[in-house]
């Protein structure tokens, strides 16, 4: 390997440096300060064949240490920035999840107000849905209640009535059979007593007409005169 050959293959490194996105100006900086300004002194742009020195040698890799040297800052730099990028996707990640879970913390937190609300007014319905059932049930019932107790009552008030008439009729009854019994009492007893009456008249006559009986008799007149006749007599 010449002396030319060399600083070629550097400088291919320091492009393909470029490529990877480190900053080759220093390290490329460094490389042409560490290069030789004036080659003609030490005879390297003679002959390509020609083997450097101990001090070019020295010379030159000191270039490759440095050249190295930047590589691995490149490298480092490289790493550097996708650590970066790594942290800030973690970061931005974890600030997403973070960012989802209180979303869906808040949506949960939303949904089970919206469901208790929910299950609250319909406690309210279900509530006065009960209530009006029972009330619609009691006014029923009430209503059932009034209707029978207001037939019972009409039951009874007719059973009263029917038995009334039955007690009046049943006076009546009495009544009239009262009075028939009193108008055939009074019947008898007129009619025993008149009857009593006739018999009395009766027997005051029969002791009249004895009494009279008893009763002498007037003497008879004397006999007539041979003046009178018979007819004159009668």
């Amino acid at each position: 390997m010449g002396h030319t050959a060399l600083p070629s293959r550097l400088k291919r490194r320091g492009q393909s440096g470029m490529l990877m996105g480190a900053r080759p100006n220093s390290c490329r900086q460094t490389h042409l300060n560490h290069q030789d300004p004036h080659p003609a002194a030490h005879g390297s742009h003679l002959t390509a064949n020609k083997v450097p020195n101990s001090r070019e040698r020295n010379r030159f890799k000191g270039i490759e240490e440095q050249e190295h040297t930047c590589l691995a800052l490149r490298i480092v730099v490289v790493v550097v920035v996708i650590v970066v990028v790594v942290v800030v996707v973690v970061v931005v990640a974890v600030i997403v999840v973070v960012v989802v879970v209180v979303v869906v913390v808040v949506v949960g937190v939303v949904v089970n107000s919206v469901v208790v609300m929910a299950l609250r007014i319909l406690e309210v319905v279900v509530v006065v849905v009960v209530v009006v059932v029972v009330v619609v049930v009691v006014v029923v019932a009430v209503v059932v209640v009034v209707v029978v107790a207001v037939e019972v009552v009409v039951v009874i008030v007719v059973v009263v009535v029917v038995v009334i008439l039955v007690v009046v009729m049943a006076l009546r009854i009495v009544e009239v059979v009262v009075v028939v019994v009193v108008e055939v009492v009074v019947v008898v007893v007129v009619g025993i007593v008149e009857e009593g009456i006739v018999v009395v008249v009766i027997s005051v006559v029969v002791m009249v007409v004895g009494r009279l009986r008893d009763v002498e008799l007037p003497r008879p007149l004397p006999p007539p005169s041979p003046r009178y006749s018979k007819r004159t007599l009668q």
